[in-house]
Order: structure tokens, then C-alpha cells, then sequence
């Protein structure tokens, strides 16, 4: 018999320690078993590893009816006892850079994070996205990760770039924003129509989106900031040389040696 069972927690459940606290689960081919669906792979039978958050599972058990299935937080990773590890726990969204696309005064947001469990490619820490059909004036905007349409993108490492469409049934003012960005990184959007770049930490990404997907246009550039210069706390200094200068002046920053994208605000 067949049961239908899901991560209650923000944080991943360990397999093992809830196959370990629910003796009354059947014993399928090889030991105590959890199956588990993604996109790529399709069903896969698990006695180790993770169940993400809100990520449903299934269990085969001896019997029907009312079981008593124990999941509790001590069965978290990261979690010994009632105490935390300094396990990477996933981030909830709303915790991740957050892009926001408003349009005829409807809103909607997409989520990137930077997740050292992740890859660069498309993977089961990515999710889908669904498209609202009964409104025309929804702008649903989307990450294209390997020809998957995307609304929460996960990657490993920086630099990192990824296309951004918009789904569109009407041409509409469109304008993009970004928020909780770190202040380690830099987030930008790539016009390649233009050939323009936005920082989208600095202000909005105004564009007409046309009717259709608006692919091939937009590229969204997340790259390391190498260099905070106003962080007092790490000591961070900057020094101009000559001075005065003639014909041209050296700029130094901390003990940076490499290529560094520099801009100055008043």
C-alpha cells in the first residue's frame, strides 16, 4: 500500500534518520525505502540522502488504513538533538535575490540564489514555472536554464548568466527591480538587442515587452564584487598616485591585483 507524504520544514529532512524513527515502513527490494520524483531522473527509491522542503514523497507500508508516520524536526539536517549544525540549509525565498516585474499594476517575482549544493545547469534545486492564463495583463517572467522554463534558479558559483524572459499576451510597460542583493555580488541586466547593461542594484530596468515570450533579449549577469570599498570593518582602503596627478593617475584599492569593474558615484 501506497502512501503520499510530504517535508513539512523549511530545513531538509534526513532519509535515514526518518526511516530510522518509523520501523512500521515495508521492506522494499533493498532495506527501508522512500521514492522520491524529479524532471530528470523521474521516480528514484532513496534509504539516504534528503527530502527538500514542501518536496513530497512516497512510502509503501504492510498495510492500509490510519498508520502513525513520525516526522519531526530532530529529523532535520542539521539538527543533533534541539540544536542546530552549521548545516547549508535551503534559503526560503523570501531570502533570495528577488526580481520583480511589474506591469499594469500587477506584480510578479522570480528567485535566484546562490547554493553551493546546486549546479550551474538546470537541477532538482530549480523550480518550475507556471504561466497564468485567464489575465492578459500578467507579465510572468521566467529563467531559460537549459530550455526549462524557471521561476526559481539556483546555480553553484559566480560569474554566473542566465537568459530572463517575459511571458506576454499583450505589449506592455514592463519594470524589473532587484532586491536582496548581498553585498558580495552584483546583479545585472544585459539588453542584447542594445547592447546595454543595467546594474539593477542602482535602479529599475524600464523596457516595452511585446507580445510572446520576449526570448532572445535579456540576459541576467551575476558576477562577484570583489572589492566593498566602504567596508570599514575589513579595512578596505583606496589610494590615488601621483598626487597631483599629470596626464594620469594609478588607483589602488586594498591589495586587489585583478581586472576590477569600478564605478564611482557621487
Amino acid at each position: 500500500y501506497w502512501f503520499a507524504l510530504s517535508n513539512p520544514f523549511m530545513g531538509r529532512l534526513d532519509i535515514s534518520k526518518f526511516l530510522t524513527a518509523n520501523t512500521n515502513i515495508n521492506t522494499i527490494i533493498t532495506g527501508k525505502t522512500v521514492y522520491t520524483y524529479n524532471a530528470i531522473s523521474g521516480w528514484e527509491g532513496k534509504n539516504t540522502g534528503e527530502i527538500y522542503p514542501a518536496q513530497g514523497f512516497m512510502v509503501a507500508t504492510a498495510s492500509s488504513g490510519s498508520l502513525n508516520i513520525q516526522i519531526n524536526s530532530n529529523q532535520q539536517i542539521g539538527k543533533v538533538g534541539n540544536k542546530e549544525s552549521n548545516a547549508n540549509e535551503i534559503r526560503p525565498l523570501s531570502d533570495m535575490i528577488t526580481f520583480i516585474v511589474q506591469a499594469n499594476g500587477i506584480e510578479k517575482k522570480v528567485y535566484a540564489n546562490i547554493n553551493e549544493r546546486a549546479e550551474n545547469g538546470f537541477d532538482d534545486n530549480d523550480a518550475f514555472t507556471l504561466f497564468s492564463n485567464n489575465n492578459e495583463n500578467i507579465i510572468d517572467p521566467y529563467f531559460e536554464v537549459e530550455n526549462k522554463n524557471i521561476f526559481k534558479n539556483e546555480f553553484k558559483s559566480l560569474p554566473y548568466q542566465v537568459p530572463i524572459n517575459f511571458h506576454s499576451s499583450k505589449a506592455s510597460e514592463v519594470r524589473l527591480s532587484a532586491h536582496n542583493i548581498p553585498n558580495d555580488v552584483n546583479v545585472s541586466i544585459i539588453d542584447i538587442t542594445t547592447n546595454e547593461e543595467r546594474d539593477l542594484r542602482d535602479s529599475a530596468f524600464c523596457f516595452i515587452a511585446n507580445i510572446g515570450e520576449n526570448e532572445n533579449r535579456f540576459i541576467v549577469s551575476f558576477s562577484k564584487n570583489e572589492v566593498v570599498i566602504n567596508d570599514i570593518e575589513n579595512k578596505t582602503y583606496i589610494s590615488l598616485y601621483p598626487n597631483p596627478a599629470k596626464d594620469y593617475t594609478l588607483l589602488q584599492i586594498g591589495n586587489s591585483q585583478s581586472p576590477t569593474k569600478i564605478i564611482i558615484k557621487d
